[in-house]
């Protein structure tokens, strides 16, 4: 047998972005690999010799700490409780920095200031595509964790959110919402997936993007929230603050906006719930509407401390105990209601509803009281 032609290959280290490869040999003649130069060890597999590529270590600003290559994609989650952030793109249209001059951003440019930071989806004009980002990042203390978002598209195309797997939101056409939710200690996976199916065209001049913006954190807690117990049959409204947050199951809190709906709180069915109750923590929440607020809430049986439910800048009770069909008495003595001016079905299809106390009701401004 004719001995191997080798040649040599030194080590070659892997870089942020490049792989490398462990010294071998390789023989001209018949393209075998080995170890040294003696042949003492042949590699069959050449994948056993590539030495993976490191991938950058990012600061906080999103600064690699070995090559000093920038992604300023991490500094919008250089917040207040967040660390250990690693962004991760899952397709060829990786979602970037917000670019207020691109093609199509005049469609929504009144959503934003010349201030707004954040992300945008990066497949505009692409057909059939996802762009998607997973953001990971470790919360080391219980946050209040907010951003913006916004699509602008046809019907047919849609932006989902999801955090730790669980579905935040589907959103279409061109909507913008504010995300708002207390983040206990832990690890969090954040993935936004914008998905085109039809391209925007003359008939509609929407950005064809999707957005997460004006992100930010406060770990000074002072919010209305509603906290679901165990059994998924009782709910509480209360006010919490950053010194009673140890005994709370931040998972099962609902921060509560100006126009909530019971039944949108929360996944599980509002056929569950039985028990409402408003803390006294509470009454100083002032909603200027509670539209719909009890609607759907089918099995609903008793709802206590309403004379914390603060109402003085209430304009709006249409159809708000709608559907509440298990109830049988209500005492809404204590509501103040000189400034609702439309209570139109308000107790629609309460057919249990025996007793009601409306006696200090004021319907100076009411307009509409039908139904």
């Amino acid at each position: 047998l004719k001995p191997h032609t080798l040649t040599h290959h030194a080590l070659k280290d892997a870089t942020c972005t490049e792989a490398g490869n462990i010294e071998y040999w390789q023989c001209s003649v018949c393209n075998k690999l080995f170890s040294d130069e003696a042949t003492t060890k042949e590699f069959t597999d050449a994948a056993s010799l590539v030495i993976p590529a490191k991938g950058h270590t990012f600061d906080r600003e999103g600064n690699c700490t070995v090559c000093h290559y920038k992604d300023s994609r991490y500094a919008l989650f250089n917040l207040e409780g967040i660390t250990d952030v690693t962004i991760t793109d899952n397709d060829s249209y990786p979602w970037k920095m917000l670019d207020l001059n691109a093609d199509g951003m005049s469609a929504v440019s009144s959503y934003f200031t010349a201030e707004s930071k954040g992300l945008m989806s990066n497949n505009y004009g692409k057909g059939h595509s996802t762009s998607e980002i997973e953001v990971k990042f470790n919360v080391v203390k219980p946050i209040l964790f907010s951003f913006k978002y916004l699509i602008s598209a046809k019907n047919s195309n849609d932006v989902f959110i999801t955090l730790n797997g669980k579905l935040l939101d589907e959103i279409k056409g061109t909507e913008q919402k504010v995300y708002k939710s207390i983040l206990n200690k832990g690890e969090y996976t954040l993935r936004l997936s914008y998905n085109i199916f039809d391209l925007v065209g003359d008939g509609n001049k929407g950005a064809d993007r999707a957005f997460i913006y004006d992100l930010n954190t406060a770990t000074t807690i002072s919010d209305y929230v509603a906290e679901l117990d165990a059994t998924n049959t009782k709910l509480t409204f209360k006010k919490i603050t950053s010194n009673n947050l140890e005994s709370i199951d931040l998972s099962r809190l609902v921060i509560v906006n100006d126009k909530p709906m019971v039944k949108d709180m929360y996944d599980i069915e509002t056929k569950n719930i039985k028990n409402i109750v408003f803390d006294e923590s509470f009454k100083t929440y002032a909603p200027t509407s509670l539209e719909h607020f009890f609607a759907g809430c089918s099995t609903l049986e008793t709802i206590s401390g309403l004379e914390y439910l603060n109402t003085a800048n209430v304009t709006n009770m249409y159809r708000m105990f709608y559907e509440c069909n298990k109830l049988s008495s209500l005492d809404l003595s204590n509501f103040n209601t000189a400034n609702v001016t439309n209570m139109e079905e308000m107790f629609y299809s309460c057919q249990n509803l025996s007793s009601l106390d409306l006696s200090k009701f004021n319907t100076e401004k009411v307009t509409n009281m039908s139904g």
